[in-house]
């Protein structure tokens, strides 16, 4: 059955997600992580993002962008692809970087946005990597607190926003949630879409178990993993 075609509708927003292969890593060093915000800076221009936030993890990363033209794929495409050759060709790997295909959520509401806003910047925090979100130099929000200079690929103005243009407010916004695994709930990660996307959504985005969609969605914990598998 050919993959239902994504929406990429000026406009929207995403919350997008990629893994490594049986999530193995992405990137082993500080050239690793460098070489790939330089991808995602090439992507973002390329595809004319306006990128909200990010956050680069040992074996995952966290984007959330919105689009100005029909360019998801397009930008995914050449971020994914600059990224793995130059890992492969670095490290002497050979295969697949990336676990199947990148996860993208559309984002629905501004609350959903809000939560997705801090569950990127809290990543490194939620990992125990570090107790400050702005002492993890791989993701935006040191930028967006004004800790260190901005980097031309991130849209900051576009994501204050919806802080009244106070970085303040994103800082005291992203803090509260510093002890407390926020995320949005089911009923709202699962809204809209096809269902198996939507159950990919909450399982590889949001850390939703498969036992807790099921449950939620009254289907067998069977039915939820063959739409996982469906979804890719």
């Amino acid at each position: 059955m050919p993959r239902r075609l994504r929406d990429q509708t000026p406009g929207r927003i995403y919350h997008i997600t990629a893994r490594g292969t049986r999530r193995s890593d992405i990137v082993l060093d500080d050239d690793d992580r460098i070489a790939f915000l330089t991808a995602l800076d090439h992507a973002t221009r390329h595809a004319s993002w306006e990128l909200l936030g990010y956050t680069l993890m040992s074996n995952h990363y966290h984007l959330l962008l919105r689009l100005t033209q029909p360019s998801l794929a397009l930008g995914m495409h050449a971020l994914n692809t600059i990224h793995a050759v130059y890992f492969n060709s670095t490290h002497e790997y050979s295969g697949h970087l990336y676990q199947a295909r990148y996860h993208a959520q559309g984002v629905e509401s501004d609350p959903h946005l809000l939560e997705a806003v801090r569950y990127i910047a809290l990543n490194p925090v939620r990992a125990g990597i570090v107790r400050d979100p702005a002492h993890w130099p791989w993701s935006s929000h040191a930028a967006m607190v004004g800790a260190t200079p901005a980097p031309r690929m991130l849209s900051k103005r576009a994501t204050l926003e919806w802080f009244d243009g106070d970085p303040r407010r994103y800082r005291d916004w992203v803090a509260d949630g510093i002890g407390k695994p926020r995320r949005p709930p089911l009923d709202v990660v699962l809204r809209g879409g096809g269902l198996a996307e939507a159950i990919a959504a909450a399982h590889r985005i949001w850390g939703y178990q498969q036992l807790e969609i099921a449950r939620f969605l009254g289907l067998s914990p069977s039915s939820v993993n063959r739409m996982l598998r469906r979804a890719g």
